[in-house]
Order: structure tokens, then sequence, then C-alpha cells
């Protein structure tokens, strides 16, 4: 998910993941969960308020002549 910069700082993220998130629930969910860079401040304190943490690192391979 993406926010459009002249966006952010609403609470559209927030807003989206907590209707997401009631969705799941409703349908059946009892677990979620994400894939997020860890450089990404941003979305991970999005994510962080609806208790989301980090439970293991995933690293990106890419040939030298891949950008990330």
């Amino acid at each position: 998910m993406v926010t459009a910069a002249q966006f952010r700082g609403r609470g559209l993220a927030t807003a989206i993941v907590t209707v997401l998130s009631n969705w799941a629930l409703q349908c059946g969910a009892s677990h979620a969960f994400l894939q997020v860079n860890d450089d990404n401040a941003a979305a991970l304190a999005v994510y962080r308020k609806f208790g989301f943490d980090t439970r293991y690192a995933y690293h990106y391979r890419a040939r030298p002549t891949e950008c990330r």
C-alpha cells in the first residue's frame, strides 16, 4: 500500500487497515501477517498501532545489476 505524498498524514492508511482488519475478522480470520520493508518507518508506525510487530526479517535478493 502506498499513500500519495499529498495525502499523507491524514490517517488514510490507518482507516484502510481498520476496514480491512474488521472485514477479515467478520470473515473468520484469526491472524494477520504483513511483509514490510524494514526501512519503511511510516508503514511500520501504522501497523504497530494495530499490534503488529517484527517476527523475522526477510532479505530480497537481486543481481548486482538490478535495483531493489
